[in-house]
């Protein structure tokens, strides 16, 4: 049975404007669109079919890569991790939001597409500005220029940009895209490079004022010197109810707090590489508190709860300077007024304490500088040993103080604990390992009367006021004395007679030949002398230079007629040593 017309033309439309694919032709592959239709007769009876084609072959491929093209664009935009991609239309609602505008203004896609720019990251202040920009761009043409932008995010902060802009058209009407680049992890950068800039520039202005003070020091040493020697001489001198003994006392005590007070520049201006020794604190932290007395205010006082029987601790006289000086300068900087207390004493540390501050347990010289101010919330506690965290006001800190302290503290395998609590001040502990108890024995100082002598002494110094109070105060202690202001003289005059001397007292500062080369050039001479090496100035020899060049003491300007008959018999009597 014949299919009906209608059957024929349901089939027939099947087939109408079915693609089929892959057609060869001349080798070629071809996609062609074919359309097909019944041609009936008059009986309603289809005699044939009429069909056509095209070949849109091109066109597919046209479309397919449209689409590889818009999937590629997609991708990249969407992919791009850091960079913010905004999409626009005329009116500036959001058309497109990628992942990383979702990070960096906190709007998620859903938040954020329809919205205008200006109520989504526009801050008030620039709004106006906004819109006439993109006014003039879809009216005019004009391109919105690239550069720096501060915007702001979901919860209204700051968030600075370097925003570039591309605009184009399409059939639906003018699009703009905005590519946004986060500034903050750059102005981070910026800003710890400027810090870092400022505390070189800082190091390289201590380190000039440490050159400065240390001549300073050996000069004002050497006028102090004559000073202290004639007036111990003159008080020796005169009679006990003499009216010139109260006067002569005041100036020997005040030469004495002058000495006191170039020893304290030098500490604190020290470049010195740090050598860690076994001392005692209590001297250094005494004599920190005094000068950081004349730099806090009056309205702060100083206490000090310092224990004699803590034990001896390895340590560098003057980093335990610093630690002292930027604790107690920290603390002045957290009050108007109130009171700083500085205590040490010795504890003992147990497993607990110990594991918080990951140090071994034993015996600690504990240092603790309390103050009354304001404290300090547990969120700043823990940040206040970070490097450039500070909460002073501009001018008053860098951040850097206890960033150093806590290097310190670390390189003596100590620890630090700090108690705050807001309105209530601020507790530092740090615990320094003790290495030997008070008990224990202790090196024996010198102590009683002058010690006298007989010897024949070579005294070398290139001023001429110090040489002729020495000479006194050297005839004085029972010495004979041969002394020369030049060290080249002094040579040849120990290269004569080399069995002539029993000691050689030399200044280190000596020009054409310092002290040290001098003391060298003896010993080569006559291997058993004895050489003590003066010196004001903060270039102290460690203990291995010294023994490696045969030289038996130190002796520090401005020095002390008991103290200075001490040195040269220890030189003397021990000849072996």
């Amino acid at each position: 049975m014949k299919p009906s017309y209608e059957e024929l033309e349901k089939r027939v439309h099947e087939l109408e404007n079915k693609r089929i694919d892959e057609k060869r032709i001349r080798g070629e592959h071809l996609v062609p669109d074919v359309h097909m239709a019944p041609l009936p007769y008059d009986s309603r009876e289809m005699i044939d079919t009429l069909g056509g084609g095209r070949d849109v072959t091109q066109k597919m491929q046209t479309d397919e890569a449209l689409r590889d093209s818009e999937r590629r664009f997609r991708e990249l935009i969407e992919g791009v991790a850091e960079i913010s991609i905004q999409g626009y239309d005329e009116d500036r609602r959001v058309i497109f939001w990628n992942p990383a505008s979702e990070k960096l203004y906190g709007y998620t896609e859903q938040e954020a597409l329809g919205r205008k720019l200006e109520d989504l990251i526009i801050p008030n202040a620039m709004r106006n500005h906004v819109k006439m920009l993109h006014h003039r761009w879809v009216k005019y043409g004009e391109k919105i220029p690239a550069g720096t932008l501060c915007l702001q995010n979901k919860k209204g902060r700051d968030v600075h940009v370097f925003s570039s802009h591309v605009m184009h058209t399409t059939q639906q009407g003018k699009e703009m895209f905005c590519m946004d680049v986060d500034m903050t992890p750059i102005r981070q950068m910026e800003k710890e490079k400027t810090e870092l800039q400022t505390q070189l520039q800082q190091a390289h202005k201590m380190e000039s004022i440490g050159t400065l003070a240390g001549g300073i020091a050996h000069d004002f040493n050497n006028i102090l010197f004559p000073i202290l020697g004639y007036t111990e001489i003159l008080l020796a001198d005169v009679p006990g109810d003499s009216p010139f003994k109260k006067s002569l006392q005041a100036i020997h005590a005040g030469a004495l707090r002058a000495s006191d007070l170039v020893k304290q520049i030098l500490t604190f201006s020290r470049q010195d590489n740090h050598t860690q020794k076994p001392m005692k604190a209590q001297p250094v932290i005494r004599e920190a508190l005094k000068l950081i007395r004349s730099t806090i205010p009056t309205t702060i006082a100083i206490k000090q709860d310092i224990k004699k029987d803590c034990g001896i601790i390895n340590a560098d006289p003057t980093q335990i300077h610093q630690i002292v000086m930027n604790l107690t300068t920290n603390a002045y900087h957290a009050m108007d007024g109130g009171v700083i207390t500085v205590g040490l004493r010795e504890v003992a540390l147990g497993e607990p304490d110990t594991v918080r501050m990951d140090v071994k347990p034993g015996i600690y010289a504990c240092l603790t500088v309390a103050d009354t101010g304001t404290g300090m919330p547990k969120a700043v506690e823990d940040k206040i040993f970070f490097p450039f965290f500070t909460t002073k006001k501009k001018g008053k800190g860098t951040g850097m103080g206890l960033a150093v302290v806590h290097g310190i503290v670390k390189s003596m395998h100590g620890g630090i604990r700090v108690d705050s609590e807001p309105g209530r001040g601020t507790d530092i502990h740090i615990y320094f390992p003790v290495v030997k108890r008070y008990s224990e024995k202790q090196p024996a100082t010198p102590k009683g009367s002058v010690k006298m002598g007989s010897e024949h002494i070579l005294l070398v110094d290139d001023e001429e006021a110090i040489i002729s109070m020495e000479k006194k105060m050297l005839s004085r202690l029972g010495y004979q004395v041969t002394a020369r202001t030049s060290s080249i003289e002094a040579l040849e005059a120990f290269r004569s007679t080399p069995d002539r001397f029993n000691l050689v007292i030399t200044d280190m500062a000596m020009p054409n030949m310092a002290g040290d080369t001098l003391a060298a050039a003896l010993i080569a001479i006559r291997p058993n002398i004895r050489v003590l090496l003066c010196t004001g100035f903060s270039e102290e020899l460690s203990g291995e230079k010294m023994t490696e060049l045969g030289i038996k003491g130190l002796i520090m300007k401005p020095i002390l007629m008991k103290d200075l008959s001490w040195k040269i018999r220890e030189a003397l009597d021990h000849p072996g040593e």
